[in-house]
């Protein structure tokens, strides 16, 4: 059987790398002329059952975003997020033991020139969220790291991160569209802890810089897309000693989106993979690869149909299925399914209800190497006001 402390620093670190990928690819957005000013209020209830072995888990995650969009103008715009997150679990002996607290701010800027062609694209992650927890609050927070569940948060805080984006869009023939994109993120460092340690150490996550091409056909009421990125990673350190490298990871995806019924309904469908390539340690002052790697391979899969019922009910309707491989410790592997349902109203001018539902299950083996059953549902409400133009 696999070391389970040993594992169990796998799954923060892999979870890490996760978060950082996320915040140079958010740069991508698009400036498009004639957005008016919005505002959007989230809430997100799940609960999840997690048997490993005999023993099993219940984790309840309650997370409520607001953000806010504002256009300065045709080429530029802001945006602006932060949240409210509650983690809770169950303890041996009946109660409950939870963490909850604001999350860190997220502002972004995009300027589009030349044309529309170029964007350049600006994030800061600012840390006014929980970052410093306790060993016994970095448990709680563990329950939630595991990269089977689909949970919309896994930490409060982190330090502050700067990054930025250049993506360029241009018509290579009159049914397609390529792009480019590079970006950098300097992640900052905090205070944290490991379920393996008692006490708190600064960790320096570091730089990751990415680069992705992408393609985009479009036919009449049909669009393809096919698109690559690769993620580099530099050095973590750990209270200022070299402590960690994250490997290259290379992801694809391959989409497709079909108009019908005069464009009252969309279907889409993709597939997304992610290779990720070993892990560097420290050996003797150097960075060697992993003997056995600890990473897994990924796959999504997944399809959705939108529909505008009447002109002022959408129903959208989904079904997810992700395929975690096995890590050569052999552990670490899931197959999960989800399916779900949305029913968004238009309840006034500019204002927009939606409230829906996720299920979610699935079977694997856990990083303790023991077969891990999950088992999950979720509740989402989201309202999003705009100022008419």
């Amino acid at each position: 059987m696999a070391d389970r402390s040993g594992l169990k620093l796998t799954g923060i670190i892999l979870a890490s790398l996760a978060i950082g990928l996320c915040f140079v690819l958010e740069t991508g957005a698009q400036v498009i002329p004639g957005m008016t000013y919005s505002g959007a209020f989230e809430a997100y209830y799940q609960t999840w059952d997690i048997t490993e072995g005999d023993e099993t888990t219940t984790v309840n995650q309650l997370i409520m975003p607001i953000s806010l969009f504002l256009p300065v103008t045709d080429r530029f715009d802001v945006r602006l997020a932060s949240s409210y997150s509650s983690f809770g679990r169950d303890v041996e002996g009946g109660g409950t033991e939870s963490l909850s607290g604001l999350t860190d701010v997220r502002v972004q800027a995009n300027y589009a020139l030349l044309s529309r062609k170029f964007l350049i694209g600006v994030i800061a992650n600012l840390p006014t969220g929980q970052g410093k927890l306790t060993d016994a609050q970095q448990d709680i927070v563990y329950s939630f790291i595991s990269p089977d569940l689909s949970v919309r948060a896994n930490r409060l805080g982190e330090g502050f991160n700067l990054g930025g984006a250049l993506t360029y869009a241009a018509p290579v023939s009159e049914n397609a569209v390529l792009s480019l994109g590079a970006g950098l993120v300097s992640r900052g460092g905090y205070d944290t802890s490991l379920p393996t340690s008692d006490s708190l150490f600064r960790l320096d996550p570091g730089i990751v810089a990415s680069g992705s091409i992408g393609i985009d056909f479009f036919t009449g009421p049909s669009h393809f897309r096919l698109g690559s990125t690769l993620s580099q990673y530099a050095t973590e350190r750990k209270n200022g000693d070299d402590y960690y490298r994250i490997g290259q990871e290379i992801a694809v995806e391959a989409n497709y989106g079909l108009a019908y019924s005069q464009a009252r309904g969309r279907f889409t469908a993709g597939l997304y993979q992610i290779i990720r390539l070993n892990n560097s340690v420290v050996d003797n002052d150097e960075f060697v690869a992993e003997p056995i790697s600890t990473n897994g391979s990924y796959l999504a899969v997944s399809a959705a149909n939108r529909y505008t019922v009447v002109r002022s009910v959408i129903l959208d309707v989904s079904a997810l299925a992700r395929i975690i491989g096995k890590n050569e410790f052999n552990v670490g592997n899931s197959t999960v399914f989800e399916g779900g349902l949305g029913l968004t109203i238009m309840a006034a001018q500019g204002i927009a209800v939606t409230l829906g539902g996720r299920y979610m299950t699935g079977t694997g083996t856990g990083f303790t190497g023991l077969k891990r059953e999950i088992r999950g549902i979720e509740g989402t409400f989201r309202l999003v006001a705009q100022v008419p133009g």
